[in-house]
């Protein structure tokens, strides 16, 4: 079937995508050093690291509400209902696997995302929840009381500190899947999937 070259993110996604990137980096980076500073340095060093972590957090806060918004009110892509895990993209999810697994050379047609891009985003959204929630509830001031409530739902500071830590964990490896998925079309489906998110357009099969 014949490939279109279509504009298929528009400049709201992909900002909203390279916000959600610099903030990961952000905090990875800074999140090792917080646990264990792995660079020389003084008090100061730690206070900034704390500092960027912070600034890291929210601006992931914010990108995380900003494309939950436009998955419901995008005008040009609203695609709540490809990413949620409904029943209709869940059943194609062994299609997508066997093809992904090299067990299969053709795959069913998908609009925006595929089952497995949607469930990995889907994941990644709730681990945003948690990071946001364990996060906030181990700062100190005004946001540790609001979530405070959190550390007794985990059963205290230590355990909220190993969400964290773990939920940081799942964040990266849920980051190179997508990763994974980007390169994967690029090469094998020749689609520019990873210069879609700095262009805009993409090749898709003619609906």
């Amino acid at each position: 079937m014949t490939k279109q070259r279509l504009y298929h993110w528009s400049a709201a996604f992909r900002i909203q995508h390279w916000l959600h990137l610099a903030a990961i980096l952000t905090l990875v980076f800074t999140g090792f050093y917080i646990h264990s500073a792995f660079y020389p340095g003084t008090g100061e060093s730690m206070a900034w690291n704390r500092w960027f972590h912070f600034v890291g957090a929210y601006v992931l806060v914010f990108a995380f509400i900003w494309r939950v918004y436009l998955m419901f009110n995008s005008y040009e892509g609203a695609d709540w209902r490809e990413i949620l895990p409904l029943w209709r993209n869940v059943k194609h999810i062994p299609d997508i696997a066997a093809y992904y697994l090299f067990m299969k050379d053709t795959h069913r047609h998908y609009h925006r995302y595929n089952p497995l891009q949607a469930l990995a985003y889907t994941c990644m959204g709730l681990c945003v929840i948690v990071m946001a929630c364990t996060g906030f509830a181990l700062r100190d001031g005004w946001l540790h009381g609001q979530f405070a409530w959190v550390n007794g739902l985990l059963g205290g500071l230590v355990y909220t500190r190993l969400v964290h830590f773990f939920g940081m964990w799942a964040l990266i490896v849920l980051s190179l899947i997508h990763l994974y998925f980007a390169i994967r079309q690029t090469i094998v489906d020749k689609d520019r999937a990873l210069m879609s998110m700095v262009d805009g357009y993409c090749y898709r099969e003619a609906e």
